[in-house]
Formats: C-alpha cells, structure tokens, sequence
C-alpha cells in the first residue's frame, strides 16, 4: 500500500508537507526527517515484523547513528499516532526480533464520492414555433470541500542534521555494563580473547581489544589508527586532571561497541557507545569519542587536594 493511501487511527500521511493530518479534526503534526522515512517503511511493510538492522539500514542508510535513535523514533512516532506506549496496539516492539506496524490499523483512504452527472432535460418540440437554438447547458456546480490550510512549521534547524548524525548515547550503568560484556564474552562457540593495543603509548590510557581468536588473524581494520590523534588529545586531558582512562572494543561489520571506564582516586565514571556505520566517517567518529568523552570526564568528582 502506498503510504498516503491509508490511515492510522484516523491519521494521514501527507509526505509532501512532512506530517500527519488527522482526517476528522484537521490537526496537523509534523514529522522529522527519519520519522517520517520510518513511519513509510512501516506503511509498506505493515504486517510485517522488521528487525532493527533492516529499519536502520533503510530509514538512515549510510549514517553514523547512536544506539537509541531507532527506539526515540519509534517512541516519537507512537505518541505522534497516540498510541500507547505501554499496550503497543498500532506499533509493537516484539522481543529480540523487531517492530510491526499492525496492519489493522493500516486503513485504505476513504476517497470522496464522485458527484452525480447531471443530465440535461431535451426541450420539447413546438411545431407553430421555428426551432430556436437550445442554449447550451448550465452547468450546476459542485459543492467543494474547503480544504484546510496547512500552517508552515517554522525549519528549525537540529544540531544532529547539521553535523549529518544523528547520534544519540546511552549512558549504562555499571550493573548493565558489566552484564553487557559478560553475555558477550559467554557467547557459545567463540574462543574470545582480549588483548592489549598499543601498551605504552598513552600514559594514562589502556586499550583492549575484544574478539574471537580467529576474528583477530583476519582483522583489518586498525581503529587505533583513526583515533590515535584524538586519543593523543585526550590523554593530554586526562594527566591534567590525574584520570586513567580504560577502552574496551569490539569490531563487527556494520557495528562498533565502544566502552570507557573513566577514575581517579574518587570515583568511577563508565560510558558504552554502539556506533553504527563507524566506518564510512573517521571525521565525525573522532568527533562522536572526544566530545562523549569529554561530556563523561566533565562529570567526574574533583577529588580534594
């Protein structure tokens, strides 16, 4: 079905304006540029339960994104579509596969009656009296709806569109963390190894490398030498402020899982990063790990003298 052909819970997709009109009050909700690309994705697929690597990989192709940008925008979407976010009727979450737009709630557009054609009644014949020219029919107009005007959103430009991320951290908590990389290194049939890169080059950074023995024979990719200047930049930081910083990776394909563990003799801040399309900007990478980075050192405690 073509996304403005149908309705969700009496909302219409208007894509030329960018949002959702709702067919019997008229309000109009705009949609941001990855909403409105997710909600067709679902329209066309409605019925269909989709995973996250297909919805990322179609909704924001070749972007770096954060590992919340998929739930904001599904979230976004939900209340846009007052859905609720706890039921799940219209868009549901199911576990460990993906998201499914319900298709029953996918209604065909109700198109307007055609009017009636009008059919024009012959004059009689009147013999005594010369036939005169029948005047040409009158035609009798057509009611037309007015339609409701559309209200120009005000563009406010986002900071994310303007660098061309969309980028959005989670933040884990310890507990999380260490459960993250727990499940991870238990995976079956994995030899995992971790392994020191770059000993003795940072005087208060440690860098460990986590995969299967085999992944690390045919790895190619050398992440340190796409951050080492930003590293340089951080380690700089992080001897002003007598903080050690640890990195633990791992490196798939499409994915890379980037933690910190930030101390000193106060206390312990820890950030785990999912960056998706790592690959494609080693620009905007650098700028994702030092600003984060950055954000995560500025909440450390000072530790008194």
């Amino acid at each position: 079905m073509e996304p403005s052909e149908c309705t969700i819970n009496h909302w219409r997709l208007d894509i030329a304006s960018a949002s959702l009109i709702h067919q019997i009050t008229g309000e109009q909700r705009r949609l941001g540029e990855y909403q409105l690309r997710l909600l067709t994705v679902f329209i066309e697929h409605a019925g269909e339960i989709l995973s996250r690597d297909q919805l990322t990989q179609w909704v924001w192709a070749r972007r770096i994104i954060g590992n919340n940008s998929l739930p904001n925008a599904v979230h976004a979407l939900r209340v846009a579509l007052e859905d609720d976010g706890k039921q799940q009727r219209i868009i549901k979450t199911i576990p460990r596969k993906g998201y499914i737009l319900e298709a029953e709630f996918c209604q065909p557009l109700e198109k307007a009656p055609e009017p009636l054609p009008v059919v024009a009644e012959k004059p009689q014949a009147e013999p005594e009296i010369t036939p005169e020219r029948v005047p040409e029919r009158e035609e009798i107009p057509v009611p037309v709806e007015r339609a409701i005007p559309v209200t120009k959103a005000r563009a406010t430009a986002s900071k994310w569109q303007k660098t061309g991320m969309i980028i959005l951290i989670t933040a884990l908590t310890t507990l999380l963390l260490g459960w993250g990389w727990k499940t991870w290194l238990m995976k079956e049939d994995d030899a995992v190894v971790m392994r020191s890169i770059e000993e003795n080059v940072y005087s208060n950074i440690r860098i460990f490398e986590l995969a299967d023995s085999q992944a690390f024979e045919e790895s190619k990719d050398d992440l340190h030498f796409r951050l080492k200047n930003t590293l340089y930049r951080i380690n700089q930081t992080l001897k002003g402020r007598s903080i050690h910083m640890q990195i633990y990776y791992h490196l798939s394909e499409m994915v890379l899982n980037y933690t910190i563990v930030l101390s000193n003799s106060c206390g312990k801040r820890q950030l785990a990063m999912n960056v998706y399309q790592w690959r494609l900007n080693a620009d905007q990478l650098n700028s994702l790990i030092y600003r984060e980075t950055e954000r995560k050192l500025n909440e450390m405690d000072v530790c008194a003298s």
